[in-house]
């Protein structure tokens, strides 16, 4: 399985929702992340560059069930970095589908980015919450 892991600040419009829960768009993390963290945070951007990745927990991805369907997918989503460069929160955004379905599957790459630590990002010498745009496309 060849996966690939792509940090952008995308525009993408289409959501794919998950049974149990309503759509979520992109633009989450910048409506969400002050009621979690008490300040606006900045995107990932023309202005703003990604913070530095200081630890990477690799994605342990179950083996499927058989008889369970694959194809090619992406897997998009957003994520807060807190001030000290904690993951505070995950959005998916678009979530792998199988047949049947397969949760864990998903639940694997946003724990992957959880565990994940970043340099905290500075602007004027001060620590600031950052949202980041991140898809990860397979390709069985």
């Amino acid at each position: 399985m060849l996966v690939a892991i792509l940090f952008a600040a995308l525009g993408l419009a289409s959501t794919q929702d998950a049974p149990q829960r309503a759509p979520v768009q992109f633009g989450i993390c910048e409506k969400e992340a002050p009621k979690l963290v008490g300040v606006l945070p900045v995107p990932v951007g023309e202005n703003t560059r990604q913070p530095k990745r200081v630890r990477y927990v690799p994605p342990k991805y179950p083996a499927l069930p058989p008889g369970t369907s694959k194809s090619p997918g992406v897997w998009a989503g957003e994520f807060l970095i807190g001030i000290d460069g904690t993951v505070v929160q995950v959005w998916p955004i678009r979530e792998f589908r199988f047949t049947p379905p397969f949760p864990p599957f998903n639940q694997v790459i946003v724990d992957s980015i959880k565990g994940s630590l970043y340099e905290p990002l500075k602007i004027d010498g001060r620590p600031i919450p950052v949202c980041v745009t991140m898809t990860v496309n397979v390709d069985w």
